[in-house]
């Protein structure tokens, strides 16, 4: 009782934690434009050689678009490059620009693989001659920077739902392999034909969001090689890549090799590998990514476990099974809430963004599923597992794992939907 009623205390108490003066100085913003030179709506009195860009998180330099519309209709395609020693700062050679208005039409892919865009104008003129209106921005074409053909800012509206579907499967999978492979005896028939199911179906699913993904970058219109190259290119590209690979890899192990402690490892990997391709990889890598793919591996524990109890309900070692699984979801909550603190810290700039933002609102509701589910633990704890020796009081828990197992579901699509919502607006 001391301990479960003390662990909803700290989850409370850290949850508030985030939101404090010191974490809105300490913090890194989410990936977007913070500054350009020329400075937007600045009058320059020299046509200036270079045109810098500079964002709040890393950039690449694969998919980027920029150009710069002039007087008279004109129009340059301009070559970018990142700033030597910085992936956060954009550079690029202008032409010789006479006096007038100009709009800089930019594009980018930040360092968490979703798409960015923009535009602002500047002038150049010596203030004493009036000056022309910059020129609109171009109307959109398939394939251009906003154009239908998915070189667009927006993600493709699919593609968080087919992250939400493949994160549920990829971790019940690594989860549910976990307590099968290092039981300590066999599983069930039923136990192992899940975790084949899943282990089938979890490669197809992941690829098919890196092929949707992979058009939301190069262009929903692309090629086959031209998405490939993205996998390559970019940062968040190779982390999708190297998740779909060890996906693949986890049905040889278990049909092939038949080695499921190989399997519950590569599965693992993918899950780390994963942590490369979302909001952790824009900004203080070295920190957010290690704490996104331990805060995976630990809800990846806690979901596989009550799948484990559900598909292990007619075992003889089931009320083993529950005690060990208990244990197990203990450890778990405490670092996802840790860690699901961490990445809030990091992204959400102060408490008002938590009512005003969609992303704020979302990881309010994650954080009622993650209370709703620390309420499931404290009552199997204290209350199922005591009486799970009798058959009525085994029934009442395999019925409650099945509704706390139902909500950890939907906490990890709100957490899936979220890494495609950026944090900042």
């Amino acid at each position: 009782m001391k301990r479960a009623a003390g662990l909803t205390v700290l989850l409370g108490a850290l949850w508030a934690a985030p939101c404090g003066a010191a974490h809105a100085a300490a913090r890194d913003l989410h990936t977007q434009l913070e500054g350009s030179t020329p400075a937007a709506n600045d009058t320059v009195p020299r046509a200036p050689a270079e045109l810098v860009l500079t964002f709040g998180g890393l950039v690449e330099e694969s998919g980027m678009l920029l150009r710069l519309l002039g007087p008279a209709g004109r129009s340059w395609t301009l070559e970018g490059r990142r700033a030597p020693g910085s992936s956060r700062v954009l550079r690029s050679d202008l032409p010789a620009l006479g006096p007038g208005g100009y709009r800089v039409e930019w594009r980018v892919v930040s360092g968490d693989g979703h798409p960015i865009s923009g535009d602002f104008v500047f002038y150049v003129g010596d203030g004493a001659t009036p000056l022309a209106t910059a020129p609109p921005p171009l109307a959109p074409a398939p394939g251009d920077l906003d154009g239908e053909g998915g070189l667009g800012a927006a993600v493709p509206a699919l593609l968080p739902s087919v992250r939400a579907v493949c994160d549920a499967v990829e971790l019940l999978l690594a989860g549910l392999l976990l307590f099968g492979a290092f039981r300590g005896g066999r599983s069930t028939g039923r136990t192992h034909a899940v975790t084949n199911v899943l282990a089938l179906v979890a490669p197809a699913l992941v690829a098919a969001y890196a092929w949707i993904w992979a058009g939301s970058v190069v262009g929903l219109d692309a090629g086959g090689s031209e998405r490939l190259d993205a996998f390559g290119a970019l940062f968040s590209g190779r982390g999708v890549a190297a998740e779909l690979v060890l996906l693949v890899l986890v049905p040889w192990a278990i049909f092939l090799a038949r080695r499921r402690k190989l399997a519950t490892v590569l599965a693992a990997l993918a899950i780390f590998a994963g942590a490369f391709a979302g909001h952790a990889a824009s900004h203080t890598a070295s920190l957010s990514i290690p704490a996104s793919a331990v805060h995976q591996l630990a809800v990846a524990t806690w979901l596989g476990g009550l799948l484990f109890l559900i598909t292990e309900a007619r075992s003889e070692a089931w009320r083993a099974s529950v005690e060990r699984v208990s244990d197990a979801a203990i450890a778990a909550v405490v670092v996802v809430t840790l860690t699901g603190i961490l990445q809030a810290w990091l992204l959400v700039d102060s408490l008002g963004q938590l009512t005003t933002t969609t992303y704020g609102l979302l990881l309010l509701a994650k954080g009622a599923g993650l209370l709703g589910l620390v309420a499931f633990g404290a009552y199997h704890r204290l209350r199922l597992v005591p009486a799970v020796s009798s058959e009525a009081g085994a029934a009442r828990l395999r019925r409650s794992v099945g509704a706390e197992l139902a909500l950890t579901v939907a906490v990890v699509v709100i957490a899936a939907v979220m890494s495609h919502i950026p944090p900042n607006p």
